[in-house]
């Protein structure tokens, strides 16, 4: 009887630590997961943010690039009314 109970005893210990075991897993699981999906939030933060300052970026270049062209026009067409012998800034 003595066996039976002993054996019964060591029965219950290993399913005890089997569930503990599972208990676990399936808590590192979770915490795995709910690390993951913020790695994933956290890169769609960065991704957006640089998206934006790209875009900020180079609405300041072509700003740049469209003032720059408007004064190359504007003394381009001052020297080439000069050449014509016209009043600078007279409409052509």
């Amino acid at each position: 009887m003595d066996l039976a109970v002993t054996e019964l005893a060591k029965l219950e210990k290993a399913e005890a630590e089997i569930d503990l075991f599972i208990e676990r897993r399936g808590r590192e699981f979770k915490d795995a997961s709910a690390v993951e999906e913020m790695w994933r939030e956290s890169t769609r933060a960065h991704r957006e943010r640089r998206r934006q300052e790209n875009a900020a970026a180079w609405h300041s270049f072509h700003r740049h690039m469209q003032e720059l062209h408007a004064t190359l026009s504007e003394e381009h067409r001052t020297k080439a009314e000069g050449l014509l012998g016209a009043e600078p800034g007279a409409v052509s």
